[in-house]
């Protein structure tokens, strides 16, 4: 998943990370394609498509585009590692036509909070 900002080109990040997932696991799609076929025919499954997808999602504050594509579960995490490099090198060289979002967190001094136990409510008369 990879968020990016609301007046992002979001043709070109979608457009980015399509032919960086062809360059990264196009052909093993490929190559799996004829044995996913075998595998839809002989157990009656949905036939999903094996070519990397790119998914948009919009959010209130951002957008954020998600890659489904298949690849050797011994390799997955090298995989995810040189998809999200190649992508972020991509975003990179688009001149801030794609920006990344982020989340920020804002951590405040809290006010002491007065608690009161079931006895000193009914002690002090507040009704509940």
């Amino acid at each position: 998943m990879v968020p990016i900002k609301h007046g992002t080109d979001y043709r070109l990040a979608c457009e980015l990370m399509d032919r960086v997932a062809e360059e990264v696991v196009g052909e093993y799609g490929r190559d799996a394609e004829g044995v996913w076929h075998d595998v839809v025919r002989k157990l009656l499954i949905e036939q999903l498509p094996v070519k990397p997808v790119v998914l948009l999602q919009v959010h209130e504050r951002w957008m954020e585009l998600a890659l489904r594509y298949i690849v050797d579960c011994k390799q997955r995490r090298a995989i995810k590692d040189r998809l999200f490099t190649r992508i972020l090198e991509e975003i990179d060289t688009t001149q801030g036509r794609v920006r990344l979002a982020v989340a920020t967190i804002s951590v405040e001094d809290h006010t002491p909070l007065e608690l009161l136990v079931a006895d000193e409510v009914r002690l002090r008369g507040i009704r509940t």
